[in-house]
């Protein structure tokens, strides 16, 4: 097998900055997202749920929560549309439905995370879980969330595919 790179595969440090990329974009997305579609006033009806010291901006604790989870996802979701999207190109359908699917799932993921400063992580994703289904700002938030973040993981992608095809 031959030493060295492949053509166009990327390593794990590509994918490590990509993962701290998408949790800082991810994070900035989420706080504009939280005010455009009102999740403020959902949280705060929701106060038992939160910290009374966390209540003044629930929109930067929401998008902290889901910033890991969402970094490693949507890292992973990068590393496979460069895989996949080397032979057939980029599959920009896949890349937002897949984006949906992963800022849905980071809702429990996020709520387990919180779970464990309590002592209860299974309490956490529950109430994760719950918010996500009962909560409609929330849902609309992280739906929108999810294909922005899927497309803009299928553009950096598709950069990356054209840029080593172009070297190579």
């Amino acid at each position: 097998m031959a030493r060295g790179r492949r053509y166009g595969r990327p390593d794990s440090g590509d994918l490590f900055l990509v993962m701290i990329l998408n949790a800082l974009v991810g994070c900035g997305l989420l706080v504009i997202l939280c005010h455009a579609f009102a999740v403020r006033a959902a949280v705060l009806h929701m106060h038992g749920v939160a910290h009374e010291a966390l209540l003044a901006r629930p929109e930067l604790l929401f998008a902290a929560a889901l910033a890991p989870g969402a970094g490693i996802a949507f890292g992973c979701l990068w590393y496979w549309l460069v895989i996949t999207g080397r032979q057939r190109g980029v599959p920009w359908g896949a890349a937002a439905l897949y984006g949906v699917g992963i800022a849905c799932a980071d809702m429990p993921f996020a709520g387990m995370l919180w779970g464990l400063l309590d002592g209860n992580p299974f309490k956490g994703a529950l109430i994760g879980l719950l918010v996500l289904l009962l909560v409609a700002e929330v849902r609309a938030a992280l739906i929108a969330f999810g294909l922005a973040m899927g497309l803009l993981n299928g553009g950096i992608a598709h950069r990356w595919i054209d840029y080593y095809r172009s070297r190579g």
